[in-house]
């Protein structure tokens, strides 16, 4: 069916699917199929430790690997030094770090839901490891 008013999508444990679909000018259209196996929560809990936390993507690009390097610790140094650090910051940075600069080859993504798990994350990245939610 159509949807023609934002309402829940109640989470009942069983795969969820819907289709969202974009239409432009001079037949420039998009769609995409969204599928929720209904074990996302659960898997959440279980990474984050916090039942429903939030989780922030940190993308980081450059033009060398060298210089991703240095970002990474960069970001991880500044978040570490802020006072404020709540969910507010990292959504925050996470959007402008996704939409407010350019893409570079060289690309890391950091999925975190808090500021100490960010800046332990990053500075793994930074040293070469990928522990999970490094990518």
């Amino acid at each position: 069916f159509v949807n023609r008013e934002a309402r829940a999508w109640p989470d009942e444990g069983a795969a969820r699917r819907g289709g969202v679909s974009a239409f432009g000018f001079s037949g420039t259209n998009a769609h995409v199929v969204l599928e929720s196996s209904g074990t996302e929560r659960a898997e959440i809990e279980a990474v984050s430790g916090q039942s429903g936390a939030p989780s922030f993507v940190l993308p980081v690009s450059a033009k060398s690997a060298g210089a991703l390097s240095r970002a990474l610790v960069a970001l991880a140094d500044d978040l570490a030094g802020r006072e404020e650090a709540g969910p507010g910051v990292l959504a925050s940075v996470s959007h402008t770090l996704a939409v407010g600069r350019h893409h570079f080859a060289h690309r890391c993504a950091v999925v975190a839901h808090d500021r100490d798990d960010a800046v332990r994350l990053l500075r793994a990245a930074a040293e070469g490891e990928k522990p999970r939610k490094v990518y």
